[in-house]
């Protein structure tokens, strides 16, 4: 009787310890708790607002003139790409946690000059990044518990607006370099013109008149058979003109501004009503 008293005893007592350090079952939805939700930063977003710490209380227009930087997400691969007001930026990010983020460190770029654009503090902002949130239908980024940017969500289906009939005016024009001549400067003659008229295009480059035709389908343009006239005109930067036209793929109309871009979706030529 005492052995059975012994063995029942004992046997309980590893019965108290088993349920003591068996393992409560964790549930799929436990188990994803901890995952980023980086679901959320899916799509394409256009800088709203950048700290005084980078922005030194100046305009993001006075920043970015060309373009604003935005950041495209594709959340199934982890990647993204977008612009930084002058380059075309691209990468992977990283994800920690419910809503750590790492994205300077793994992007890329074009390596275009542009001028007057903190395109460098733009990225500078992007490597302290580490952490976001989505707050009232923004994307917010943090470096720690400091608000380091703002970005706002863009449609995924642009506006179309009708050129025909319309005449513009050059307000600003994208260079090769990164010098500080104003648009009235690299054209003192007078600013080119852009006229359209059915499938027909008009206008002048600073210095000579042009002609020729456009095609538009939803929001890509393409310009063909231009010709213009062959004035000579020192210290008018038309080639400047031409080319950007050329390369012109898609455009918008924002606040009554015609914005040209190119495959880049860098802003070529800025337009305003003439």
């Amino acid at each position: 009787m005492r052995k059975n008293l012994i063995l029942l005893t004992a046997l309980l007592s590893l019965s108290a310890i088993g349920c003591k350090t068996a393992k409560t079952p964790v549930t799929m939805e436990e188990q994803t708790q901890e995952v980023s939700n980086d679901k959320h930063l899916e799509g394409n977003w256009t800088l709203h607002s950048l700290s005084h710490t980078y922005s030194e209380e100046k305009s993001l227009h006075e920043l970015f003139p060309g373009k604003t930087p935005s950041l495209n997400f594709n959340t199934q691969e982890r990647t993204l790409n977008g612009n930084d007001g002058c380059n075309g930026i691209f990468g992977s990010y990283q994800v920690s946690g419910t809503n750590g983020l790492k994205i300077g460190e793994n992007l890329a770029s074009t390596m275009m000059a542009c001028n007057g654009v903190a395109d460098y503090t733009f990225k500078k902002a992007l490597n302290q990044v580490t952490d976001f949130k989505i707050e009232d239908q923004k994307l917010v980024l943090y470096s720690g518990d400091t608000k380091v940017m703002t970005f706002e969500k863009q449609p995924e289906v642009a506006q179309v607006v009708n050129l025909d009939g319309t005449k513009w005016k050059l307000s600003f024009i994208q260079p090769l370099d990164r010098s500080l001549l104003s648009v009235a400067d690299r054209f003192p003659m007078g600013l080119p013109t852009l006229n359209f008229q059915e499938n027909s295009i008009n206008g002048n480059t600073g210095c000579n008149t042009f002609n020729g035709e456009f095609q538009v389908k939803d929001s890509q343009i393409a310009f063909d058979r231009l010709a213009m006239t062959r004035k000579f005109c020192d210290g008018v930067q038309e080639n400047l003109f031409t080319e950007n036209l050329n390369s012109t793929t898609h455009y918008k109309v924002e606040n009554q501004e015609l914005i040209l871009l190119n495959q880049d979706n860098m802003v070529v030529l800025r337009f305003t009503k003439n």
